[in-house]
């Protein structure tokens, strides 16, 4: 059974290693691109996860299966400064390799209903 939750900061360095394996993945399919990201790029996601943790504008949730995380998504609220009302965008989402799919269609759900 797969459980859709809001991050735990001490996680945040696990959601890390798959946004890496995300890039990297991303970078084998296009190679053209050049797609890459540092270290210093991966610390601001670790920092950016952690935040996803707690604040009210910023959403990380994770799939976990078997008490491992198998996916995750990131979202957050902007607000403008000059307009009323709020939006909600969906920023990243990933699961490892043979997730199955209503994992990715449940991060979404829930990051939705969140947003709202």
């Amino acid at each position: 059974m797969t459980t859709i939750r809001r991050i735990r900061v001490d996680e945040a360095p696990t959601v890390r290693g798959l946004y890496a394996r995300m890039v990297d993945e991303e970078a084998k399919k296009y190679p053209e691109d050049r797609i890459a990201i540092s270290e210093h790029g991966l610390d601001n996601f670790e920092t950016y996860f952690r935040l996803g943790a707690a604040h009210q504008d910023l959403i990380t949730l994770v799939a976990e299966e078997d008490e491992s995380i198998v996916g995750f998504v990131l979202a957050e609220v902007t607000r403008s400064p000059g307009l009323p009302g709020l939006a909600g965008e969906i920023l990243e989402l990933s699961t490892l390799p043979g997730a199955d799919e209503m994992v990715a269609a449940d991060l979404v759900e829930e990051a939705v209903r969140q947003l709202r």
